[in-house]
């Protein structure tokens, strides 16, 4: 059983990984790789999202049939005014990360394929996807699907900065999408599952990314990721500062 650190840092016995990790691990150098694994073993006690608000505008954006601009200029407003009123120079960076996310975001929503597609809300039940022993975490945005509703998928929001070029994000896209696909096969939704409407919907790249349509060379990939994964865990060095930990529940997701 995984248990919660006393410490500023959790702490998971078995191996656990979110979908973006495992598309990260897949990519890395050794030597990223090796940071992976201890911050998916170790997380930080206190994890900040700042794009959590966002996050949920943007979602309730896409299940709106309708997609009134309204709702993202309202968030346009509501972040601008968080800026000036901000109290810190780390409260106002953040606002201004949200308007930087939220205005790439609506040249994205212009897209004919987001117009096209339909997007629900998904309860947050988190269901495991288990691969060669490693706990992988696939949180879901949205569940998709085309207007009659014949074929679904799933969509998953990526809102980062992350310095990389065009081609990794896409790389990495694909492996999440892939993830994605994997995670609704094996949760068995309703209606037949269509590749093309599993997602990562990657914000500050402008773009949404399919899981590719010949998959099973990036299943293989991702099943020899976890493959290793689960073999070096009991290997990964403990972090400076760990102090131990207590019996009790799961640790939050990765």
């Amino acid at each position: 059983m995984n248990k919660i650190a006393t410490s500023r840092y959790k702490f998971n016995a078995t191996p656990r990984m979110s979908a973006n990790q495992i598309a990260e691990y897949c990519l890395a150098s050794p030597t990223r790789r090796q940071a992976i694994l201890k911050n998916a073993k170790y997380p930080p006690a206190l994890v900040v999202n700042r794009y959590s608000v966002l996050r949920r505008i943007i979602v309730e954006y896409l299940s709106n049939d309708d997609r009134p601009a309204s709702l993202l200029e309202d968030a346009r407003i509501r972040f601008l005014r968080d800026a000036e009123a901000a109290s810190s120079n780390y409260l106002k960076d953040q606002a201004t990360s949200c308007l930087e996310a939220l205005s790439a975001f609506r040249t994205l929503a212009g897209s004919s394929f987001i117009r096209e597609t339909r997007f629900r809300e998904v309860e947050a039940v988190r269901t495991p996807l288990m691969i060669h022993g490693v706990d992988v975490s696939v949180k879901l945005d949205a569940l998709t699907s085309v207007a009659d509703a014949s074929a679904v998928g799933g969509a998953i929001l990526q809102i980062s900065k992350t310095l990389s070029s065009q081609l990794w994000r896409e790389d990495h896209g694909k492996t999440v999408a892939s993830l994605v696909h994997s995670y609704l096969t094996a949760n068995a939704p309703q209606g037949t599952i269509d590749h093309r409407l599993c997602l990562a919907i990657d914000v500050f790249g402008q773009s949404v990314v399919r899981a590719p349509g010949g998959f099973k060379r990036r299943q293989k990939d991702i099943e020899a990721a976890c493959r290793e994964i689960g073999a070096l865990w009991t290997r990964v060095p403990t972090p400076p500062g760990f102090e131990g930990w207590d019996d009790g529940a799961a640790t939050g997701d990765a």
